[in-house]
């Protein structure tokens, strides 16, 4: 396993870095199956703090361009729902001042954002037309190919978006 680092020296004090590079992640090789492993990942714990989604963002599209996959997915589309995904763990996640960790990895045509929690609790889209919030499921099931959650072998669970590759 290989280390490498996508944000400044400067904010490592902010977020820990750890990129696994075909190896087995920290999580643990049940999350891992879900996926198939065998791709790049690049995986950084961040404090659970609504703040922090920038640096989400960033990560995301850092790793899209670093592997040069700019042409083959909707970036933003991808740090969209990267950013709903640490969003919603951060306000609806036990988290207890856990960090909340985000992956990225590309495998075949499939790139993937993995956002893992200490809350077991799946996540559930509501339609409130009433409410001005809560509409960020609904936003990643329009604009993932797929997404879902996967129990973690710690007691708290994974959610993941895919994206397929477009056609060019």
């Amino acid at each position: 396993m290989s280390t490498c680092t996508f944000l400044p020296a400067s904010r490592q004090t902010t977020v820990a870095p750890v990129i696994s590079c075909g190896g087995q992640p920290n999580t643990g090789a049940g999350i891992r199956a879900a996926f198939g492993g065998g791709g790049v990942q690049s995986a950084v714990k961040y404090p659970p703090r609504p703040d922090m989604a920038g640096l989400v963002r960033r990560h995301v599209a850092g790793y899209v361009a670093w592997r040069g996959l700019t042409h083959r997915y909707a970036v933003d589309e991808v740090q969209l729902v990267a950013t709903e995904l640490f969003a919603n763990a951060v306000a609806h996640a036990r988290h207890q001042g856990r960090p909340i960790r985000v992956a990225v990895e590309h495998r075949g045509d499939v790139l993937r954002i993995e956002v893992h929690d200490p809350d077991p609790t799946p996540p559930a889209p509501r339609w409130m037309p009433d409410r001005t919030y809560g509409r960020g499921l609904l936003l990643v099931e329009a604009l993932a190919s797929r997404w879902g959650t996967v129990p973690a072998p710690d007691g708290g669970k994974l959610v993941y978006a895919e994206f397929r590759a477009v056609r060019r």
